[in-house]
């Protein structure tokens, strides 16, 4: 189930990728990186969020990456 939501996105599978997602972004040594894993695994459904990758999406798309995460990481 872990890539199914990479391959559907109905509200079931959003909810638990979310809740995975959340539970790995608290944990110890765990922070954008885990978007560069998504990103090698799935690069046509997940967006690597690096420091170059998030100064353009703020910058050259003005989208902003929410960040009420645990210490100032994505949600």
């Amino acid at each position: 189930m872990r890539w199914k939501f990479a391959d559907s996105e109905d509200d079931d599978t959003r909810t638990y990728f979310a809740d995975a997602f959340d539970n790995a972004n608290g944990r110890r040594c765990v922070a954008w990186n885990l978007t560069i894993g998504l990103y090698w695994s799935r690069p046509w459904s997940f967006l690597s969020l690096d420091n170059n990758s998030q100064a353009y999406v703020n910058t050259k798309l003005s989208i902003q990456i929410g960040l009420n995460a645990p210490k100032k990481r994505c949600n």
